[in-house]
């Protein structure tokens, strides 16, 4: 039986991109991983990510999708934004194929 699973998603900044240091993004991925694992003994298979180089353009657009199951309940527009993002990962990997050759 599948559960209702949720990811937990965060958006910190901005800050100026020289201001950040080498393995600046180490601090907070394991402050964020010691408290999801005391939170969360007991879940295992989790994935966490994080990291640096969102710009303010693109957390806006992904604030966006993220309320679509809001603004258009129908799922036509992620379907729309699912198949472009699929047309440009096979785009992407006809590339990567070319280069190594």
């Amino acid at each position: 039986m599948q559960k209702d699973k949720q990811h937990w998603f965060s958006f910190i900044g901005p800050v100026e991109k020289s201001e950040i240091p080498r393995g600046g993004d180490f601090p907070l991925r394991m402050a964020v991983q010691e408290k999801f694992d005391q939170i969360f003994p007991e879940n295992e298979e989790y994935t966490h990510s994080s990291g640096w180089g969102v710009s303010d353009e693109m957390r806006n657009r992904i604030s966006r999708m993220m309320s679509l199951h809001l603004t258009d309940p129908s799922g036509k527009t992620l379907e729309k934004i699912d198949a472009a993002l699929d047309e440009n990962t096979e785009r992407l990997k006809s590339l990567e194929s070319k280069m190594e050759r």
